[in-house]
């Protein structure tokens, strides 16, 4: 029964009665056609299986979903297709309790990632702050948000893991991981071609080729390019070209598989991507005054440095004022010329396995990345010179290597592995950004070096239980060379003294003298796993883990210091408790999670105060996270699939340091990206069409969360209200399954919605975000040979 509003209901019936002329037509058109209903997923001959088997690597080895006691989303390459998932952030739509934006919360790049999920994450792209969820690409750490927000080309799965994972996997991560795996070159000819027009005048191409080179080489090659418009206006720089939220893509990606023999096989693989963008999608969303300095808001700035006395004063007690603020919110009112974000991101990995035996192999995994990005950006949005990044550079390097070697014993009994990582990071970043009255240039240089050593033991101790323990020990070392200076004052603004202004230093200070400053660190965490197979069908487990994320040094100093301020490692303990279960002839699959996390020395980011103001990582004190997740997929038809999940958090501040509660965050304060609840609800119908040789697949995708804080500090309005977005296609299959072609169509509700931003209370006095992508439609084809 399906359960509806009265107004829905009232909607219903209204529709039939009103429509039944309509209704009848339809029905009779759909006899004409021919059409039929057929299982949905692989087709007629699977109408007995029931639901596919999903295959994760969760453990480092295959295994079917519903038999791994851990917590885990799992997605196909199809089910992204049919999800309409071609970048990474797209999967929090879909995954309960992650958070996955494309735009950090103070950059103007258009490719840094926020990542939360379970409450743990990373606001800031700048490279002395470590991600808190991990990023796998084929079993490569991905050590930047900066370039994480991957495309979705040619990928065979990703998992999105939950909790601690450093038994397994070669970095330390403290809040889960997303494991990418791309599609492997193979032994045939085949490939495909796809090219989509939309909204903005979106025009993507994507395609790929698979070639057998030899008997037991075989090669593929992939490429995609995205092209469209932004959707957030700048009126005062021009024409559509400089909107900002656009997409100017390049990607490229190149395999090759070597079977030297049975037992050995090699994979190399190379990639790049280049962005070619505007700004991160923002806008100002408010102005702030505060009597006790003229300095502290758009209108002050305006009045002492435009035209004195245009606005006219506000009264006793004000707070807010609505001047320069956009009447459409999809409006930027900037008018800085050369605002962008450029990305050259590249990497080699080479993968070898070779089954010594059948119960012991090796595996090893050697990458290199290079990473290279500049952006520039008008903070406050306004056509006034109160602040803005003339340039943020960030060129680095990243190499590691990782040696698996995993084995069974005890007539099969216990499954074992034991790894070495180790892994170094060169970053140069240099940012140049200008107030009215001083202009600061930062940078440094920073040298990560890390090496691990993990391992985990499963072993089944009856038919039914089995009791899994790991440890990871791991050794940090991090190396900053600093240079904060103040680059000039602008002469032509004589600035008598004014209350709330600290007094400038003469150009060329130095905030802090040159010098290198190290950090050492080296924790152990364990992972412990009970899990019990009930029943063929049932399997319940718990498990407690521990993990942390490295802490690092302040990049963005405006305030004189001896030496560079830095932040502590944070830390999480996590007990947790699952179920899966399938049943119903496998036509319903279930997985179920509770957690609690006792989550310390957290770390936020915050705007202080100095001779300007900046965005700064502070250990936050302790914190509290309880919450589950339910995930279900389920065909009460053979021809109608649904999917679904909910995800619950509770999370609290149970202790603040000093300097987080001076910088406006108290225990009452929400966590940042923490939605009490987050649901998704998806359904696949196929009709099939003899008359048209081929079938119809109509798919609904609707996700929700409840409203959540965006900023450390709070501030209400950089709180997104509760919001939903639907998601819809309608996808032709030829019968040959060569080619197909899709209307599809995201957020078509047209929702308004915030991912970030940052609220400059104290100081420059406004408030920006950056926003949800609007309505939007689209037409794909699709050719396969």
């Amino acid at each position: 029964m399906t359960n509806r509003t009265p107004q829905e209901e009232h909607m219903a019936v209204s529709l039939y009665y009103s429509h039944s002329n309509q209704v009848a037509l339809l029905a009779a058109l759909v006899l004409a056609l021919g059409f039929t209903t057929v299982p949905t997923g692989a087709g007629a001959a699977d109408e007995v299986a029931g639901l596919e088997e999903i295959v994760v690597t969760a453990r480092k080895r295959e295994e079917n979903l519903m038999a791994t006691p851990v917590s885990v989303s799992a997605f196909t390459g199809d089910d992204l297709a049919d999800r309409q998932i071609t970048t990474a952030e797209q999967l929090a739509g879909a995954t309960p309790n992650l958070t996955f934006n494309r735009n950090s919360v103070f950059a103007g790049s258009n490719a840094a990632a926020v990542v939360f999920l379970r409450g743990i994450g990373q606001a800031d792209f700048v490279p002395t702050v470590e991600p808190g969820v991990g990023i796998y690409v084929d079993g490569v750490y991905v050590s930047q948000s900066t370039g994480s927000v991957l495309e979705m080309m040619d990928i065979d799965s990703v998992q999105v893991l939950r909790g601690p994972q450093g038994t397994l996997f070669g970095r330390n991560t403290i809040g889960g991981a997303i494991l990418v795996n791309s599609r492997k070159p193979d032994d045939t000819f085949h490939g495909d071609a796809e090219f989509t027009y939309g909204s903005y005048d979106r025009t993507d191409f994507r395609g790929s080729v698979n070639v057998p080179l030899g008997e037991n080489l075989f090669g593929k090659a992939s490429a995609l390019y995205t092209n469209r418009d932004g959707f957030v206006k700048r009126p005062l720089l021009g024409g559509e070209d400089a909107n900002s939220g656009d997409d100017n893509t390049l990607g490229v990606r190149g395999a090759l598989r070597w079977e030297a023999t049975d037992a050995l096989e090699f994979d190399l693989s190379f990639d790049y991507s280049r962005d070619r963008e505007n700004p991160a999608a923002s806008a100002i969303v408010s102005n702030f005054i505060l009597p006790a300095s003229p300095l502290t808001s758009n209108v002050a700035f305006h009045n002492f440095f435009v035209a004195p006395g245009l606005v006219p004063t506000l009264g006793p007690g004000a707070f807010f004022t609505d001047f320069y603020l956009p009447p459409n919110k999809h409006t930027d009112l900037s008018d800085m010329p050369g605002q962008h974000s450029d990305l050259d991101i590249w990497g080699v990995n080479l993968t070898a396995n070779w089954e010594i035996s059948d119960t012991l192999a090796v595996k090893s995994i050697t990458s290199y990345r290079d990473l290279e990005t500049d952006f520039s950006n008008d903070w406050d949005h306004t056509p006034l010179a109160i602040s803005h990044a003339d340039s943020e550079v960030i060129t680095g390097w990243q190499w590691s290597q990782e040696l698996q070697l995993t084995g069974k014993a005890f007539s099969d009994r216990m499954t074992w592995l034991l790894g070495y990582y180790h892994f170094e990071e060169d970053n140069d970043y240099v940012a140049q950004v200008t107030f009215p009255a001083v202009t600061v240039a930062s940078g440094a240089l920073i040298d990560n070096r890390s090496d691990a050593a993990f391992g985990q033991f499963t072993f089944n101790l009856t038919d039914q239980w089995s009791l899994t323990a790991g440890g990871r020990y791991t050794d940090e070392s991090k190396t900053f060379t600093v240079d904060d200076r103040i680059q000039f004052i602008v002469s032509s603004f004589p600035l008598p003294p004014i209350p709330g202004l600290p007094v400038l230093p003469p150009p060329g200070f130095r905030l802090i003298p040159l010098g290198k400053t190290t950090l050492d660190v080296s924790e152990f965490d364990p992972y412990v796993n009970l899990a019990f197979q009930w029943t063929e069908d049932l399997m319940l487990y718990a498990s407690y883990s521990e993990g942390f994320k490295s802490g690092g040094f302040e990049l963005r100093n405006t305030a004189p210091a001896a030496a560079p301020p830095s932040f502590n490692p944070e830390f999480a303990t996590v007990y947790e408790a699952g179920l899966k279960w399938s049943g119903l002839e496998r036509r319903l699959r279930l997985t179920a999670s509770g957690f609690f996390t006792e989550y310390d020395d957290l770390q936020i980011l915050v705007t202080t105060g100095g001779i300007v103001p900046a965005p700064l990582t502070t250990n936050a004190g302790e914190a509290e996270i309880t919450g589950f997740e339910i995930e279900a997929v389920a065909l009460p038809l053979p021809q109608l699939e649904l999917s679904g999940g909910v995800g619950y958090l509770d999370a609290e501040y149970k202790k603040l340091d000093p300097r987080a509660i001076a910088n406006g965050t108290f225990l009452d304060t929400p966590l940042p990206f923490v939605s009490e609840w987050q649901t998704n609800l998806s359904g696949t119908y196929t009709l099939t069409a003899p008359a048209l040789a081929g079938s119809f697949r109509a798919r609904l995708d609707w996700s929700y969360r409840t409203d959540y804080a965006t900023f450390a500090q709070f501030s209400p309005d950089l709180v997104q209200d509760g919001v939903s977005l639907l998601n819809a296609s309608l996808t032709y299959v030829h019968d040959s399954d060569k080619w197909e072609v899709a209307l599809s169509g995201t957020n078509i509700t047209d929702e308004f919605y915030i991912l970030g931003g940052n609220a400059f209370i104290g100081n420059s006095g406004y408030t920006n975000s950056n926003l949800g992508r609007p309505q939007e439609w689209a037409l794909r084809f699709k050719y396969r040979f």
